[in-house]
């Protein structure tokens, strides 16, 4: 759904973005060098220097708030005030190149996190397929999906998908009779953590688990580093937002 014309549609809606909810438009913050280039080749959005948007250009006490200090800086406001971002598990890129139709598995209410210039920042997970051999891609992401409202210490601390990963028992996603099931909530995207996916083939218009598929390539996108262990040892600590 696009955000945008939800909250346009929706303005008092308390899930719509809080920016378009107010009718904001797109160069209320981005910078018409950062939409129509300054004569530099960035190889990514996400490479340094590329963009100009950013909280604190408009919200200039960000040092006051509870959640910046007890972070000291360290976790991008993305990462308490996006709601959603979407993911895709199980791309199938054989039936994009036989049928040139895109076809994946949504996962929902899951967002990751990941390190991306020098914070913790909201994260995408994209799985593919084709002919058996896999990949799994974790990028920094941002979707216009802005909520007031940050979330709590226990939405992101000392959770039991925290535990899971570091006695290496966490497992995303699972098939069972009804399909594809996927953990909720906030994921840390965890250095060294070897993430036991079960892969599908599309085969007639329906998903077939393979027990023969290769051992995923495991590429961290977007100038991103994954959470390091000293992360999670205080990720795993519940926490308060007094400083």
């Amino acid at each position: 759904m696009d955000s945008r014309k939800f909250a346009q549609e929706n303005p008092s809606d308390e899930t719509a973005d809080v920016h378009f909810a107010r009718g904001m438009r797109c160069m209320e913050c981005h910078s018409a060098r950062e939409i129509h280039g300054d004569g530099k080749l960035y190889d990514s959005m996400r490479a340094p220097g590329a963009t100009d948007a950013r909280c604190e250009n408009c919200h200039k006490d960000l040092s006051k708030c509870p959640a910046s200090a007890v972070h000291h800086g360290k976790l991008d406001c993305s990462a308490c005030h996006v709601r959603k971002i979407t993911s895709c598990y199980n791309c199938h890129v054989d039936t994009l190149i036989s049928e040139g139709k895109e076809v994946s598995l949504p996962l929902q209410d899951t967002l990751f996190l990941i390190n991306y210039n020098g914070k913790v920042t909201p994260a995408s997970l994209h799985t593919f397929i084709y002919q058996n051999k896999t990949m799994i891609v974790f990028a920094p992401a941002f979707s216009h999906w802005i909520m007031k409202g940050g979330r709590k210490c226990a939405d992101c601390h000392a959770t039991p998908a925290i535990q899971q990963m570091q006695t290496g028992s966490f497992k995303l996603v699972v098939w069972n009779k009804t399909g594809l099931k996927n953990v909720t909530g906030i994921i840390p995207v965890l250095e060294g953590f070897r993430w036991d996916f079960p892969f599908s083939n599309y085969v007639n218009g329906e998903w077939v688990p393979t027990e023969n598929a290769a051992q995923p390539l495991l590429n961290y996108s977007g100038y991103s580093k994954p959470i390091t262990r000293e992360q999670i040892a205080k990720l795993a600590r519940r926490q308060s937002t007094k400083p």
